[in-house]
């Protein structure tokens, strides 16, 4: 059985390896944005060269396999939703944990956040974060022109060139949402 951890609840030099595992393109140009800036908690040195995409899991396990290791190996998923679960196959349950990173509803709410629209009106009765954007956020027509979507690295790394927009952005986030799973600010230096 997969042994899932809480971040807050572990020590990092208990573990060998850390793979980063993101959902999507905006996930991994965040984790970039932190991890240059050298704002996370992580030690450079024990970050797998890759972050994995969640069909990319097999890697983790090719790794563990591979190198023997006194050390247990770590596994940092960045989810949008708390309900996703995660499941090693039985030969590796016991080689690494895993604990999951929730940026509940979605990564896109970091804008929100940053743009101070949490309390918008307009906001509150759309889906998701993502469409409210890209349909009733009048900067979007800025970016546009220079990003294929909302969602792309690209947008994410331009948007939040400024580290300290987005360390905001996400303590804000964290402020809003019960402390029942980990999120972003876990993975932030004190």
């Amino acid at each position: 059985m997969t042994n899932h951890v809480r971040f807050s609840e572990i020590c990092l030099s208990d573990y060998g390896m850390i793979f980063i595992q993101v959902e999507g393109a905006s996930e991994r140009a965040v984790i970039e944005i932190l991890k240059a800036n050298n704002v996370l908690k992580l030690n450079e040195t024990q970050i797998y060269r890759e972050y994995l995409r969640r069909e990319k899991v097999q890697a983790i396990e090719r790794y563990v396999a591979s190198h023997k290791s006194k050390k247990k190996n770590l596994l940092i998923r960045i989810v949008d939703s708390p309900n996703e679960k995660y499941r090693a196959r039985r030969l590796f349950a016991n080689r690494y944990d895993v604990c999951t990173i929730v940026t509940n509803p979605e990564i896109e709410v970091l804008i929100i956040f940053a743009e101070g629209l949490e309390n918008n009106r307009e906001y509150l009765k759309s889906e998701k974060p993502s469409i409210y954007l890209k349909t009733k956020w009048p900067k979007w027509n800025q970016y546009r022109q220079r990003h294929k979507s909302l969602k792309s690295e690209s947008f994410f790394k331009e948007y939040f060139a400024d580290v300290d927009d987005l360390i905001r952005a996400i303590l804000k986030h964290s402020r809003s949402n019960s402390n029942e799973y980990d999120r972003l600010k876990d993975l932030l230096k004190d």
